[in-house]
């Protein structure tokens, strides 16, 4: 008898286990619509989604009718357009949020008012399982991708995953985009809601810096370890001190390194300074009126927000009325063409000197 009940209890078990799985994943009713279809305008309705879903859409009339779905309030962007007969049905892949449709009768032989509904269900695959198709990526600083993984079982939607970096000094991440930010490794993960993640390990090791000749900037740091030793390629152009490069002369040169066996690398390329003043002071008398009148009182120099090596005077000048005015001018190199070896060169004035990265006043 305690062996009978005890099969009849685990018959019970599988069943109910039978069951549980069926209902996690049977369609769901999101809305159901009842109404009468009118010719020359339209009746319409509208439905909630409460987290991105695969919706299929059945639309029920005794006439050909025109079915728009909006996202709700735009009704400039059609989301999709339909014809629907009886009983015809489509899905369709929607984040979360509020909808609107209109049904609009198409045919004018007939002048009976037909009676429809709308039934929106929820027939979305929810995925158990998620595998990174790239589990390993090297970048370069300011460099992107996106995470590229392959969710199961086949049919699941996508749209639900979350995402974390590991170290987002290293590299941080937006919907599933990856941003290099400074050299180092770290991990980014993709997870889905039943908890399961999958991780792609992202390195970023290299890097370009610009350089004014005669000044120093700090060397880049590696997961934030400050004890990272670099070699130069050639001390003549840049050298390394301590934790500091100082560029020598104009031209280009290789920093490397090894950190925890991986080797990481530094393009520098020093800028004379001598030969950017001189642009500087040429484009900014282009600007003026009566250029003769130029006078510099005070140069400071660095990099810009960008890191481009930038000038900043403080100059004085005539202005269109024959007055003199003090004023501020900064000049700046950017985007290196390693073709012709040069940068573009940029300019403007401006009523505050501001702030540069390193800055250091010349005169």
């Amino acid at each position: 008898m305690k062996k009978v009940l005890s099969i009849l209890l685990s018959l019970v078990a599988l069943v109910s286990v039978f069951n549980c799985a069926i209902t996690s994943y049977a369609d769901t009713v999101i809305k159901t619509d009842y109404d009468e279809l009118y010719y020359s305008y339209y009746n319409g309705g509208g439905f909630e989604i409460g987290q991105r879903s695969a919706i299929k859409i059945k639309f029920s009339a005794d006439a050909y009718c025109d079915f728009y779905l909006y996202e709700a309030g735009n009704y400039n962007y059609e989301l999709f357009v339909q014809k629907f007969t009886k009983g015809v049905e489509t899905t369709v892949i929607l984040p979360a949020g509020d909808y609107e449709y209109e049904a609009i009768y198409v045919d004018e032989d007939y002048y009976d008012d037909p009676h429809y509904y709308v039934e929106v269900t929820d027939v979305s695959v929810q995925p158990t399982s998620i595998t990174m198709k790239t589990k390993k990526k090297n970048l370069s600083v300011g460099g992107s991708f996106k995470l590229s993984y392959v969710l199961g079982p086949s049919g699941a939607i996508y749209g639900r995953e979350s995402y974390w970096s590991s170290n987002t000094s290293v590299a941080s991440e937006y919907e599933g985009e990856v941003f290099a930010n400074n050299l180092g490794k770290c991990k980014v993960y993709a997870k889905i809601p039943n908890g399961k993640t999958a991780a792609c390990t992202v390195t970023v090791n290299s890097c370009d810096l610009y350089l004014l000749n005669n000044m120093s900037i700090p060397l880049p740091k590696i997961n934030g370890n400050k004890k990272v030793k670099w070699k130069s390629g050639n001390s003549a152009v840049a050298a390394v001190k301590g934790q500091k490069v100082r560029g020598k002369k104009a031209g280009s040169v290789t920093l490397n390194t090894t950190y925890k066996k991986t080797k990481y690398k530094t393009k520098i390329r020093v800028v004379d300074y001598n030969k950017m003043l001189k642009k500087c002071k040429s484009n900014l008398r282009d600007r003026l009126l009566d250029p003769d009148s130029l006078k510099i009182y005070h140069i400071w120099c660095g990099y810009n927000d960008d890191g481009y090596p930038a000038i900043w005077l403080d100059y004085g000048a005539k202005n269109p009325f024959g007055a003199y005015v003090r004023g501020n001018y900064k000049g700046y190199y950017y985007d290196y063409n390693k073709k012709s070896k040069k940068f573009k060169f940029d300019g403007y004035t401006s009523d505050y000197r501001g702030s540069l990265r390193y800055e250091k006043k010349v005169k």
